[in-house]
């Protein structure tokens, strides 16, 4: 893509340059305005806005609808090594989000009360007829740009014996007060510095795993551990119902699925049981019956420091995912299950069950994946050093 037609182009170092050698970039890449909408004119002041502001954003539709924000790290001296863009997808039509379409006609749902235009209503909202290019010039913020706080804009017709000139915003109220919204052409990016957008952000469905992930992880971290401790030591050395190791590979439909779900998985935890010979002599005997305790004390006693904090973020993932049984059985109705979820990364005030069992069976596999890769470091390093 031409450089002037992206957020990163823009924000490269011909904005950031002297504005003769900038004009002199502007007008040397060909432009295409069948693609780019720009002629050399508009993109020398496009430049200079982002010289000002220090950021870019550009609005594209191809091959979707998409804006991107992008702004320079600037190095020593005011030097620029890169850019770093975001881009977000947008509304296919919409410039404004007060801008609605009825058939072929375009109406502007933010008219003020005193707009003599304003004369139809639009899902209950007084509606006045306007125009792309009238949209543009009007001083209220895109929909991308505006401030989260900017609340009820009113926007009203200048006319003339020819018809609607333009279409000025006259009032509008901030949800935190400021009195910066006196000024709403201002609400905007780069524009007042009480400016604030929020992102809310859609959970993405987790991908699923396959049925045998979690008994085929705790299987190959056994093979690792005796790997590293010899062939008579166990990972889970504690024997268990062959029914809750098969459970690991069946999904869940409900609450009640779920919770019979994470008591296999606990019990299967639990199984994990290092032998004695590989305990410090010097453990706490309650912290020997318990088997999380004992899998720490074993890799903190025999593990250099240099491998103990990924040591320490995968027990630490594993005793979140335990933490959720407990919480089941004792202390759903006390919000202490969906404390325990948040801690897991699950926010949904009623979460789907099916994936929240496919996240907590990831985490499992990601917290065995670490352990795995640990071990398997510490076999090879004392082979070499042996």
């Amino acid at each position: 893509m031409p450089l002037h037609s992206t957020g990163v182009g823009l924000s490269c170092s011909p904005a950031h340059r002297p504005p003769c050698r900038s004009g002199s970039w502007a007008t040397s890449p060909p432009i295409r305005p069948a693609r780019t909408r720009q002629t050399p004119q508009k993109l020398r002041r496009v430049l200079a806005d982002v010289r000002h502001s220090g950021f870019a954003t550009v609005t594209l539709t191809v091959p979707w609808p998409r804006t991107s924000v992008a702004a320079p790290p600037l190095g020593f001296g005011g030097k620029v090594y890169a850019a770093l863009s975001v881009v977000m997808p947008r509304a296919a039509v919409d410039h404004k989000d007060d801008e609605r379409r009825s058939s072929r006609d375009l109406f502007c749902t933010a008219a003020a009360p005193g707009d003599a235009t304003a004369r139809v209503e639009i899902e209950g909202l007084l509606s006045a007829p306007t125009s792309r290019p009238l949209c543009h010039s009007c001083a209220l913020p895109p929909a991308d740009l505006v401030c989260s706080h900017l609340l009820h804009p009113q926007v009203t017709s200048v006319t003339d014996a020819g018809g609607i000139k333009s279409r000025d915003v006259v009032s509008a109220l901030c949800d935190r007060g400021q009195k910066e919204v006196e000024e709403p052409e201002g609400c905007t990016a780069g524009g007042h510095s009480c400016w604030q957008r929020r992102v809310e952000v859609k959970p993405v469905r987790p991908a699923r795993l396959p049925p045998l992930s979690v008994p085929e992880a705790f299987d190959v971290t056994d093979l690792a551990w005796r790997l590293a401790f010899g062939q008579r030591e166990r990972f889970r050395g504690k024997p268990g119902s062959m029914k809750n190791t098969a459970s690991l590979a069946v999904d869940c439909a409900d609450l009640e699925e779920f919770e019979s779900r994470m008591s296999a998985l606990a019990d299967v935890i639990d199984q994990i049981w290092p032998g004695d010979a590989l305990l410090p002599a010097d453990i706490d005997v309650e912290k020997a019956s318990r088997s999380l305790d004992r899998l720490t004390e074993v890799l903190r006693h025999r593990l250099p420091a240099s491998q103990q904090a990924r040591v320490e973020e995968a027990v630490s993932a594993l005793r979140r995912i335990r933490q959720v049984r407990n919480a089941l059985q004792h202390s759903r109705t006390r919000g202490g299950l969906l404390a325990a979820l948040r801690n897991l990364g699950v926010h949904d005030a009623s979460p789907s069950w099916d994936d929240t069992w496919n996240i907590v069976r990831a985490q499992t596999v990601d917290a065995l994946k670490i352990l795995r890769e640990e071990l398997v470091q510490f076999s090879e390093t004392s082979e070499i050093s042996t």
